[in-house]
């Protein structure tokens, strides 16, 4: 009798902890309290939640606004990249006539075109014609050397002990010399064709698309051999901007810059 009184009670233990625990997940899982906003005219079914609800849900509210990305203003300037100036000199002495094409500062010209003509002081067929294929042989040696290094600086890239700017300024110098050489090798064929007499001129070409930055001559102008004649730069050019290092971080590689000249509005880049 005694054993069966006990089994009871503790049956009765055991119901009556069951039931305060689930009362207890009742509670603590009773769902959010909401009601009807009557203060909405002609908007039926708004609801308003309490604070502990939207607590509870994780809702946030925010002023809506618009994203704006972060710029800076910086200043710079314009800059050849490195060998993207090809500097002409006259291959012999002689007097200055003018060519096919204007040649003044910022003119841009094609390859070929015929910028200046030179006729020479004096027939000297024999030294002029040796000097040429002189000129033609530096011109060569140099772009040898020129490809040869394009190729190093490749291989070091490749290896991780060199620089992609270090490989563009070996390519753009190897591209300049590949230029003169073409240029000496038009003013051999030149005085190979005909033997020079008095009246005879020689073409100065463009070895290459570009824009002329400076003239170094005028046309009746009388030049000795390997005077400057005009400098012909790239068609592309570099902006150099001095940039913080502490700014480095927050500027997004690949992201579109705006250049703009001093007093100019700004242009996409």
């Amino acid at each position: 009798m005694t054993v069966l009184r006990r089994l009871l009670l503790s049956t009765t233990l055991i119901l009556a902890s069951s039931c305060d625990q689930g009362d207890a997940e009742t509670s603590a899982a009773a769902p959010t309290h909401v009601e009807l906003s009557d203060e909405h005219p002609g908007s039926p079914g708004w609801i308003r939640l309490s604070d502990e609800a939207r607590a509870r849900l994780g809702i946030e509210t925010a002023q809506v606004g618009t994203a704006t990305p972060a710029t800076r203003t910086v200043g710079g300037f314009v800059v050849d990249p490195p060998g993207g100036v090809l500097a002409m000199t006259a291959p012999l002495a002689g007097v200055v006539r003018p060519g096919d094409v204007t040649i003044e500062p910022g003119t841009r010209v094609e390859a070929g075109a015929v910028l200046l003509r030179l006729i020479p002081l004096a027939p000297a067929d024999r030294d002029l014609r040796s000097q040429a294929r002189r000129q033609r042989e530096s011109t060569q040696a140099r772009v040898e050397m020129t490809r040869a290094r394009v190729e190093r600086v490749r291989e070091l890239l490749d290896s991780k002990a060199s620089s992609a700017r270090a490989l563009e300024e070996a390519i753009a110098e190897m591209q300049v010399a590949e230029a003169e050489d073409r240029a000496a090798q038009a003013r051999e064929r030149a005085l190979r064709r005909a033997p020079l007499d008095a009246d005879v001129t020689l073409d100065i070409l463009a070895p290459r698309d570009g824009i002329v930055r400076s003239r170094g001559a005028a046309p009746g102008q009388v030049v000795s051999a390997g005077a400057a004649l005009l400098d012909l730069a790239g068609s592309s050019s570099w902006v150099r901007v001095p940039i913080y290092a502490g700014d480095r971080q927050a500027l997004a590689d690949g992201a579109p810059v705006r250049v703009a000249a001093l007093g100019q509005p700004f242009a996409t880049a």
